[in-house]
């Protein structure tokens, strides 16, 4: 089943990579240089699944609470994910163990705007993408700590920004399959 789905998303991913000359935006020199492109459906993974990593807030009830932060009063999840954790993750996403290197075990909604260490908030992001906003998740907790945005505001930019990484050319980076 997992080989399946490995498979499709290779295919997907070639098929995108070969056909983008031939499209009718390609055309145009600029498609190279400057026009993103959404990578959902071709990424091994650039962005979470969101039948997979849906995202959730900590909550008292989680057993890694630790208190509450800023004047919004946003429960706060103390990092707790071990390694057999991080290898069910990358399993859930069919990412091979000589590929993992590539990759690094993100909290979808960052422990620092309150997310938490349950699956359905972790995720393989490879380190490619994470470094195209390296600074994303600073700003946000920056922000909401400043009492400048709410927690579900900085949950919705961080909700835009992975499921649409700035991505202008896939072929420039290298895949691990």
């Amino acid at each position: 089943m997992r080989s399946g789905i490995l498979m499709s998303r290779v295919l997907i991913l070639v098929l995108a990579i070969l056909a983008a000359p031939f499209t009718t935006e390609a055309r145009d020199a600029s498609w190279f240089l400057g026009n993103e492109i959404d990578l959902r459906i071709s990424a091994f993974p650039f962005t979470p699944d969101e039948n997979i990593t849906t995202g959730s807030l900590c909550t008292t009830s989680d057993s890694d609470f630790q208190e509450f932060r800023y004047a919004e009063q946003i429960p706060y999840c103390k990092r707790s994910v071990s390694s057999s954790d991080k290898d069910q993750v990358y399993q859930r996403y069919g990412v091979s163990q000589k590929c993992r290197k590539e990759y690094t075990i993100d909290h979808f909604i960052p422990l620092s705007i309150g997310g938490t260490n349950r699956a359905n908030n972790l995720w393989p992001e490879p380190k490619s993408i994470k470094a195209l906003r390296k600074n994303l998740e600073l700003e946000l907790f920056q922000a909401v700590n400043a009492g400048r945005m709410t927690q579900a505001e900085a949950v919705e930019r961080i909700r835009e920004a992975k499921f649409n990484p700035p991505v202008r050319n896939p072929a420039r980076f290298k895949f691990c399959l």
